[in-house]
Formats: structure tokens, C-alpha cells, sequence
């Protein structure tokens, strides 16, 4: 099982480099091994672009990026986080600033693994992937309506509070 930021040292990383692992360490919990996400897995069945867990890796970052957003305003350090996630060479900050926004997009990550699985797929593509509420409800085999009861209930259950 996906084990949370909290539930793990460290080990002496910068912030940003414990994000990525988190990140990576995440999407593969959803992608692959015997407790994979089932909801994820018959989604992204019909989907011919999908390329696995290093999707849902953009996909959690993009979420994490659409919660930080909306509870907290935008960030100064959303462009680094973007780079790290896309591979290209960074100068982390070492500003307390940017350990505190590292430190709420990894509570979002342990609110989004606490998710019941069809939550957290609903938000996975809804938010993190960009699909329409009618192309993510086709995808899920759900109606519409339905979706969007589920991505009320995801969203709510990630309200900081």
C-alpha cells in the first residue's frame, strides 16, 4: 500500500526531491501491483494515449496543483515544482515559503490516497488528466449525473479544514 509522506522519513532530502519521489512512488501505487486501482484500470482501458503510471505522475501533480491553487492562491513556486516534475534542471529554493507549499501538495497526495478508489479516478481524469465531465463519465461507465455527484463528494472530501 501507498505509504503517505508522513508515514515516511526523509532521509535527508530537499523538499522538492521528497514531492517527486512521493509523486512517483504514488503513481505507481495507482499503475501497477496487486492493489492497483481497479477504477483507474477499466478507465484508462478505452484511452489509446495512455502511457501509464508516468501519466498519473502529471495527473497527481496536476491535481495537487488545482487544490493548492484554490485553497491557498497562487504560488511563486508552482513554475519550480513544474520543472522538477518535467525533468529539467532546477535550483530548488530554500525558502520556507516553498517547504510550506511542498508540505500542502503532500497533504493532498494523503487526502487524494485516502479517497475512495472511484474518487480519486473521477479527479485523476476529471482534474488531473483535463477530460470533459462527459468524456471522463464515458471512460468511468457512469452517466454524467453520476460523475458529477462523485467529483462533489471527491472534492468536498479534499477541502482543508
Amino acid at each position: 500500500m501507498f505509504e503517505s509522506p508522513s508515514q515516511r522519513a526523509s532521509h535527508g532530502q530537499g523538499t522538492g526531491w521528497v514531492y517527486l519521489a512521493e509523486l512517483e512512488n504514488m503513481a505507481i501505487w495507482l499503475c501497477d501491483g496487486d492493489e492497483a486501482s481497479a477504477s483507474l484500470r477499466a478507465a484508462t482501458s478505452s484511452m489509446d494515449t495512455f502511457r501509464g503510471s508516468a501519466m498519473v505522475k502529471r495527473w497527481i501533480h496536476a491535481l495537487t496543483t488545482f487544490e493548492f491553487e484554490t485553497e491557498f492562491g497562487a504560488s511563486a513556486f508552482s513554475d519550480t515544482l513544474e520543472r522538477l516534475v518535467e525533468g529539467r534542471r532546477v535550483r530548488l529554493p530554500n525558502g520556507i515559503a516553498f517547504e510550506t507549499e511542498v508540505a500542502a501538495r503532500l497533504s493532498v497526495m494523503e487526502q487524494l490516497a485516502r479517497l475512495p478508489d472511484n474518487y480519486r479516478c473521477a479527479l485523476l481524469l476529471k482534474e488531473g488528466h483535463g477530460l470533459s465531465v462527459e468524456r471522463t463519465a464515458k471512460v468511468m461507465g457512469v452517466s454524467p449525473a453520476s460523475l458529477r455527484s462523485v467529483l462533489y463528494r471527491a472534492r468536498r472530501s479534499l477541502r482543508f479544514g
